[in-house]
């Protein structure tokens, strides 16, 4: 499994990074946390994740909106890769 995060833009009011992650659907899953308010945008790929006690999948083309503190327990990927840009 591996994971990267390469930062596009950083500036005082706004970052933006470039996520890529080639865990797949067998691998084991890891937790999120975001320090910042954020909106992320899935550009390949799929993933699933479990918050406030349902089960969500984000595919290509979905958008999520993070909030500072909230823990995201353990994403899962559901494609072999996943690509996401997040504007933080």
């Amino acid at each position: 499994m591996s994971a990267t995060a390469t930062t596009l833009l950083q500036r005082k009011s706004i970052s933006v990074s470039d996520f890529r992650c080639t865990a797949g659907p067998r691998d084991k899953p890891f937790a999120e946390l975001h320090r910042r308010h954020s909106i992320s945008y899935v550009r390949k790929g799929s993933f699933g994740l479990r918050c406030r006690g349902k089960f969500r999948e984000l595919v290509a083309g979905s958008v999520l909106i993070g909030h500072p503190a909230t823990n995201l327990p353990a994403p899962m990927n559901t494609s072999a890769a996943t690509s996401a840009c997040r504007f933080s």
